[in-house]
């Protein structure tokens, strides 16, 4: 299906670095209760992928009706090897709750934190604190839309890991391998 065309495409590019699926906690609760798991496994297997260059960006994780599903659901996959990211972390309870039981390799704080990150003194320590919750965890935390060079330059002097947005580079179908002039500079 669509993670085996992701694949190929990635693959076609000879890359380095991992592959990053979006997916629903709800489709991989689905998933793991109907034995899909270890075909998704296999999948890698077949395309010769170590599961470590592989990683899941799961979306709607609080939403899900049980976090210790989606737990269960991500053990086999976190044992074999492969990367969890939370997209788009809002800091509210149920976040939290999720981050704590799912431990996370990255979080990708929501962009409402990243704009204008650089003047607006709520955001600044609202990303303070997300790259000290980050850390106790030993996770990444990564700053999504980013915009400008002063949100990229903020967001580095706050302790922020990694960074995505437009600034850096447009959405392509075909992946790039190093950033932008502008960004570079």
């Amino acid at each position: 299906g669509c993670v085996d065309l992701a694949i190929e495409h990635w693959l076609a590019d000879q890359p380095k670095g991992q592959l990053f699926v979006n997916i629903s906690a709800y489709t991989l609760v689905q998933l793991h209760e109907s034995g899909g798991i270890d075909p998704l496994l296999q999948l890698l297997r077949n395309h010769k992928i170590q599961p470590k260059r592989m990683g899941l960006d799961i979306t709607g994780y609080t939403r899900v009706p049980s976090i210790t599903a989606l737990v269960e659901a991500v053990q086999p996959l976190r044992a074999a090897g492969m990367s969890i990211a939370l997209d788009d972390f809002k800091v509210s309870d149920n976040s939290v709750r999720v981050w704590t039981k799912l431990l996370p390799n990255i979080v990708k704080m929501a962009d409402r934190w990243t704009r204008n990150v650089d003047s607006v003194a709520e955001n600044s320590a609202m990303v303070s604190s997300l790259v000290r919750l980050t850390q106790n965890h030993d996770c990444l935390l990564l700053a999504k839309s980013v915009e400008s060079e002063a949100e990229l330059r903020s967001l580095g002097k706050l302790g922020v890991d990694l960074a995505q947005g437009y600034f850096l580079g447009s959405p392509a179908q075909d992946p790039i391998s190093s950033l932008n002039l502008r960004a570079r500079a």
